[in-house]
């Protein structure tokens, strides 16, 4: 469980010090709200959820990982 805190630390300082200053350059100051949100889209990983290889019905897989981001999105920003 060490190791597994150890590594969010990191990706989320890493995060910290290059992403956004650079967005902040660019498109000027981000609420605290959008900047807690970035952390927990990065904590779940999205994108390393294993999908199916065949969908019968509904959305292709490669766009269910972003109707999953939309709905950790919407979850995060209606609980804060």
């Amino acid at each position: 469980m060490t190791n597994l805190l150890s590594l969010i630390s990191r990706g989320l300082d890493q995060i910290q010090r290059t992403f956004f200053p650079d967005l902040e350059r660019e498109a000027g100051p981000i609420s605290k709200t959008l900047v807690q949100l970035t952390y927990v889209l990065e904590t779940v990983h999205s994108q390393k959820i294993p999908l199916p290889e065949q969908c019968w019905t509904g959305r292709p897989p490669k766009s269910r990982r972003g109707i999953f981001n939309v709905f950790v999105a919407k979850a995060f920003m209606t609980s804060s």
